[in-house]
């Protein structure tokens, strides 16, 4: 995404670290403080000290935090596709669930009455909108779900590959996917024989697991849109 360099500056400025953007701003206050004043040697010392500073302020902002700034912005725009293929996917599967059931929804995540209701009219062994060989060879709804288990799965694991980025509560949303209930059941449900005449065992796991992809959609929106490639 393209920025005008002066607003692309700002950014890069307010992202420094609080603390020594605070400090600056106190060495300049005690210059301009010193520079008031007409005599004592002191005043030569700290005058000298706070230049330094200053001087250490500029090289660390030039050298490093630039360089680190560049860095993170182009692990975001990998974290962000990322992210959104989970949310993106997740939207799809939800699109596919109303379809089959033809029940409608209130909202892009179905409540969890609403998800009881639409798993009540799908039947597990029947086709999913999923070619997974030959022409009309289509992928049942738990081999349907498998799939996208898989998906977000290989999602996360390479979103992990920019850890040291990553904001602490994003990694919480993540690890909850990872290890929701949804996900072992599908996994255990895709290698054997299915005798469930519909989804409805499925319905509260797969809830969880939209209400927790909701969540990671909210907190992409509010950190990683300007990452998202239109």
């Amino acid at each position: 995404m393209y920025e005008y360099p002066m607003k692309k500056l700002f950014k890069d400025i307010i992202s420094i670290r609080k603390d020594l953007t605070i400090i600056l701003f106190v060495v300049i206050s005690v210059i301009i403080l010193e520079v008031s004043r007409s005599e004592a040697k002191l005043n030569a010392v700290i005058s000298g000290l706070c230049l330094s500073y200053i001087s250490a302020f500029i090289f660390y902002f030039l050298v490093v935090h630039l360089k680190q700034q560049r860095d993170k912005d182009n692990i975001y725009q990998y974290i962000a596709r990322r992210t959104y293929i989970i949310v993106s996917d997740t939207k799809s599967l939800i699109s596919s669930f109303k379809k089959e059931s033809r029940i409608g929804l209130k909202s892009e995540y179905p409540t969890e009455e609403e998800l009881e209701e639409v798993c009540k009219k799908i039947n597990p062994n029947s086709n999913a909108p999923l070619l997974i060989g030959g022409l009309d060879h289509y992928a049942s709804w738990i081999q349907y779900l498998n799939y996208h288990k898989d998906r977000a799965e290989n999602a996360i694991k390479k979103i992990y590959v920019g850890m040291q980025y990553l904001d602490s509560n994003y990694i919480k949303l993540l690890m909850g996917i990872e290890d929701c209930v949804h996900f072992k059941v599908i996994d255990v449900a895709s290698k054997m024989p299915m005798r469930n005449v519909d989804l409805t065992a499925f319905a509260r796991q797969l809830y969880k697991y939209f209400e927790l992809v909701r969540k990671l959609e909210l907190y992409a929106n509010k950190n990683f849109k300007a990452y998202k490639i239109k």
